[in-house]
C-alpha cells in the first residue's frame, strides 16, 4: 500500500515538473518588441532645434506615432524621452524567424476602418517653426526579423520617416522697397494646397485630399513685422501634387513711408512641376520699383 502511494507522488511529481518546464519554455519564447526612430536626415532637419532653424531636429517627448505588425492594426507608441512605449503593455514579436511588416505614421490619430489616416490640418499656419512641428505628416515603412537587431525595429537610416507634405519657405529680403517696411499680409494661393487630407498605406494613390475652396489659400496677417536687412523668412507646409508651380501665386501686402503697397508674383515655377513629396522649396523675395520677384531659389530634400 504503501509502495502504491508512493509510486503516485512520483508520477504526479513527474508531471508537475513537465508542466513547469513547458510553462518556463513557453515563457522564454515569448519575444519582447522594441522600437527606435529618427526622421529622414537631409540638408535641413526638424523640430526640437537649438538655432530655431530647421537643421538638427528630432522627436520629443509625448511625441506619438501608429504603428502596425503585419497588416492588423495601428497601436499608439509614445516617446518619454528616451524610449518607446505602448499603453498596451508589452508588445511581442509573433514568431523569430519570419520576416515582418511594420508600418507606422506620425502624429497618431485614429485610423479609419477602410485604413484611412487623417493628415494633420493645414490651416491657421503662422509662418513659424513651430507650426510646422504640428503640421507635418511622416511615414515608415520596414521589413525585419526578429533577430535584425536583436528584437528592435529600426526606423533609422534608409528606413527613417520622411515627410508626405511639402515645405515651403519664403524670405523676405531686407532691400529694396521692403528694407524697413512693414509686413501686414503673406498671401499663397493654389488648388487644394492645404485641402484636407488623408494617407492610406494599402492605397495605390496613397494620399487623397478633399476639395475645399478653403483649402486654396494661405492666408498670413500679421503685426509689428518690420523687415530689417536681415531679412525675414516664413514657413508654410503645403499638399504634394495638387497644383502646377506655374498656378500658384504670392501676394504681399507691406507699408513703406505711410503708405500701403500690394506685390504680387504670379507665379512660383513652372508648367508639368507640382510641389512633390518630402521637398522643400525656397524661395528668396524682394520688391524692386514695386515689382516682387523672385532672387534665388531652390528645391532640396526635406
Amino acid at each position: 500500500m504503501k509502495k502504491y502511494i508512493l509510486i503516485t507522488f512520483g508520477c504526479t511529481a513527474m508531471l508537475t515538473g513537465c508542466q513547469q518546464s513547458e510553462e518556463i519554455e513557453n515563457f522564454s519564447e515569448k519575444l519582447p518588441m522594441s522600437i527606435e526612430a529618427s526622421i529622414e536626415e537631409s540638408t535641413d532637419g526638424r523640430y526640437v532645434s537649438s538655432d530655431n532653424t530647421l537643421n538638427n531636429l528630432s522627436f520629443t517627448t509625448n511625441d506619438a506615432i501608429g504603428l502596425s505588425v503585419n497588416g492588423k492594426g495601428f497601436i499608439e507608441w509614445t516617446y518619454n524621452g528616451s524610449s518607446w512605449n505602448t499603453s498596451k503593455g508589452i508588445a511581442y514579436w509573433e514568431d523569430k524567424t519570419s520576416d515582418h511588416t511594420f508600418k507606422a505614421f506620425y502624429p497618431y490619430t485614429n485610423v479609419g476602418n477602410d485604413g484611412s489616416i487623417p493628415m494633420p490640418n493645414l490651416s491657421g499656419q503662422t509662418g513659424e517653426i513651430s507650426c510646422v512641428a504640428s503640421r507635418d505628416f511622416l511615414v515608415a515603412e520596414k521589413t525585419q526579423k526578429y533577430g535584425t537587431n536583436n528584437g528592435i525595429v529600426s526606423f533609422t537610416g534608409t528606413n527613417a520617416f520622411q515627410h508626405v507634405s511639402a515645405l515651403v519657405q519664403i524670405t523676405l529680403k531686407g532691400e529694396g522697397d521692403l528694407l524697413n517696411a512693414s509686413v501686414e499680409n503673406i498671401k499663397l494661393t493654389g488648388t487644394d494646397i492645404i485641402s484636407s487630407s488623408t494617407y492610406n498605406f494599402d492605397a495605390q494613390n496613397k494620399v487623397a485630399v478633399t476639395t475645399d475652396e478653403s483649402g486654396n489659400n494661405i492666408d498670413l496677417n500679421l503685426s509689428n513685422i518690420t523687415i530689417a536687412s536681415a531679412g525675414k523668412t516664413f514657413y508654410f507646409i503645403v499638399n504634394s501634387g495638387t497644383v502646377e508651380l506655374s498656378n500658384v501665386s504670392l501676394t504681399i501686402t507691406y507699408t513703406s513711408g505711410n503708405r500701403n503697397y500690394l506685390a504680387t508674383l504670379a507665379s512660383l515655377g513652372t508648367t508639368n512641376n507640382y510641389f512633390e513629396q518630402g521637398k522643400l522649396y525656397k524661395y528668396g523675395l524682394k520688391v524692386i520699383d514695386g515689382v516682387l520677384t523672385i532672387s534665388g531659389n531652390s528645391i532640396t530634400d526635406w
